[in-house]
C-alpha cells in the first residue's frame, strides 16, 4: 500500500515533516471540473461544487491534500499531509486566515508501527471560517456504531484520476464504495469496489449519508492500493474521537456533529 499524497512517494513525507516549521500551505476553493472530463476513473465522477462548499484543496510544497471544514474555526485533514503545528493559510474568495494544524499525538509516519492509522490532523482558524455561498461546515459521526459493513460511503477528494495513480486532476470529484471492514475497535475503516482513494485524496473526507438530507463523515482518507480498496481513519474510534474533543476544548472551539450549533452546519 502507498501513501496517498499528490503524486510523491513515501519518502517525500520526511521532507515535509522536517520543514514543519517554516513550510507553508494553502487550502483554497479551486475551479469547477470542466464537463468533457472522463467521469469513469477509479469510479469518481465531478463533484458539485454547491454541494460540498466545506471541502478544500490543501496545497503544500510537497503535493496536495484533502481537507474539510467542520466547524467556524477547524478543519480536518490527514496527518500526513501536513507537519505537527505547521502553518499556513486557507483562502476563500475574499477571506483569508491564518491556520496551525495539529497531529494526533500518537500518529507517526512510520508505516510499520500501528500507529500509522491514527492519521488526523486538526487545524485551527484564526478568524470563522467563510466558505462560498454562505455553505455550512460538515458533520463529524460520533456513534462508534456506523458505518457497518455493506455500509455505502461517499468518497470526496481532489485526488488522482487513474488507477496506476497518475492523472491527478486538482478538481474535487466523489465516489461510492462499500465497507468491508469496520467496528469500534478497528484502526481503519475499510472500503472495496467503486471508487477508490487516489494521490491528492488524502486528508478528504469519507461520508455515511444518514438520509436522503443528512451526511456525516465517518472518517478520514488515509491510504490504499491505487485500485479498487481504501483505508480511512474512523472519526468514531473512541482514540480519536477523544483527541478531536481534547483539541475543541483546548482551542475553545467548536465543531459540527460535537458542539458546533446546528445553524451552522449541514444538514
Amino acid at each position: 500500500m502507498m501513501r496517498m499524497i499528490a503524486g510523491i512517494a513515501l519518502i517525500a513525507l520526511g521532507c515535509l515533516s522536517a520543514q514543519a516549521a517554516r513550510a507553508e500551505f494553502t487550502m483554497s476553493v479551486p475551479e469547477t471540473p470542466p464537463e468533457s472530463m472522463d467521469t469513469e476513473i477509479l469510479g469518481g465522477y465531478p463533484a458539485k461544487p454547491e454541494k460540498w462548499p466545506a471541502t478544500l484543496r490543501f496545497s503544500t510544497k510537497a503535493g496536495f491534500c484533502t481537507s474539510t471544514a467542520i466547524g467556524s474555526q477547524t478543519i480536518l485533514t490527514a496527518a500526513h499531509c501536513v507537519g505537527h503545528e505547521e502553518k499556513g493559510t486557507v483562502q476563500i474568495g475574499g477571506y483569508t486566515a491564518s491556520v496551525t494544524c495539529t497531529h494526533h499525538p500518537r500518529y507517526t509516519a512510520n508505516d510499520k508501527d500501528p500507529n500509522t492509522a491514527f492519521d488526523v490532523a486538526l487545524c485551527f482558524a484564526e478568524t470563522p471560517i467563510a466558505l462560498p455561498g454562505n455553505g455550512r461546515y460538515e458533520n463529524i459521526n460520533i456513534n462508534p456504531a456506523r458505518p457497518q459493513i455493506g455500509t455505502v460511503l461517499e468518497l470526496v477528494g481532489y485526488g488522482c484520476r487513474q488507477s496506476d495513480g497518475k492523472g491527478p486532476s486538482g478538481y474535487l470529484y466523489e465516489g461510492l464504495s462499500a465497507v468491508v471492514a469496520s467496528s469500534w475497535i478497528d484502526t481503519y475503516i475499510e472500503t472495496l469496489g467503486g471508487a477508490a482513494v487516489c494521490y491528492g485524496d488524502s486528508g478528504g473526507a469519507a461520508y455515511i449519508n444518514v438520509n436522503q438530507y443528512r451526511r456525516v463523515i465517518a472518517g478520514v482518507n488515509s491510504r490504499g492500493d491505487i485500485s479498487t480498496r481504501s483505508y480511512i481513519t474512523p472519526i468514531a474510534n473512541k482514540i480519536v474521537l477523544d483527541f478531536i474533543e481534547a483539541w475543541a476544548k483546548a482551542h475553545n472551539t467548536t465543531i459540527c456533529g460535537l458542539t458546533e450549533p446546528t445553524a451552522h452546519c449541514h444538514a
